[in-house]
């Protein structure tokens, strides 16, 4: 179960192009989105923001005091600067702990591929799975172990990965997370290899055509 990750807020007046002012200010911004309510602008200092975005992703439950009030949410989006990189808007959505939701989950390899062990690499093809949960039950991070991964053209599935008790997927069960590739510089070696066998077999026989030649002139 995630334990709630605690940050106090202030409401915010400063609505429209005057925001500026507030990020030139080392304020970072952003709204809390409640279905059936008008949604609640709010200001933070930006550390300590950006420590609990980092530390929250898109799918560990956040409780947001403004004034007397508290809002169980979860990160929906994240606009950045893109001159700076630094946070612009983040959007909370505010959820229900008796209340499933959909959230992207990172999965991450543990242990060692035999895949890798003989030379080859693992390419992350999505590295995130959709699963559903209350927003207490939401786990940080999935685990699979990379010894499944054993020969070229291996890969791990969503169907692959065990789920937490209370969690469900949602993401297609033969959804594609890593695969196992041949290096390239290794399909070059081989290709050149082959290459130079398949030139090799030409010479030899040219050359055996010609001396069959010579013999029957003589």
């Amino acid at each position: 179960m995630s334990k709630t990750i605690e940050l106090s807020a202030q409401k915010r007046d400063i609505l429209g192009k005057k925001v500026a002012q507030l990020r030139t200010e080392g304020l970072a911004v952003g709204n809390i989105f409640s279905k059936g309510k008008m949604s609640l602008p709010i200001q933070v200092d930006y550390e300590v923001m950006r420590k609990v975005v980092e530390q929250a992703g898109f799918n560990h439950p956040i409780n947001i005091k403004v004034e007397d009030d508290n809002h169980l949410v979860l990160i929906k989006t994240i606009d950045r600067d893109p001159k700076t990189n630094r946070y612009h808007h983040i959007g909370f959505h505010e959820v229900r702990k008796d209340q499933k939701v959909e959230a992207s989950v990172p999965v991450e390899l543990t242990g060692t591929s035999p895949a890798v062990l003989a030379g080859n690499i693992i390419l992350t093809l999505d590295g995130t799975l959709l699963v559903s949960a209350s927003p207490l039950d939401l786990p940080d991070h999935l685990e699979v172990n990379a010894e499944l991964l054993v020969n070229p053209d291996d890969n791990i599935q969503a169907k692959d990965i065990k789920l937490p008790e209370n969690v469900e997927l949602v993401d297609d069960l033969d959804k594609a997370l890593f695969k196992v590739e041949v290096p390239r510089s290794q399909v070059e070696e081989v290709e050149e290899t082959s290459e130079a066998d398949a030139v090799a077999e030409t010479m030899e026989a040219s050359g055996g055509q010609k001396d069959d030649s010579s013999s029957d002139a003589e």
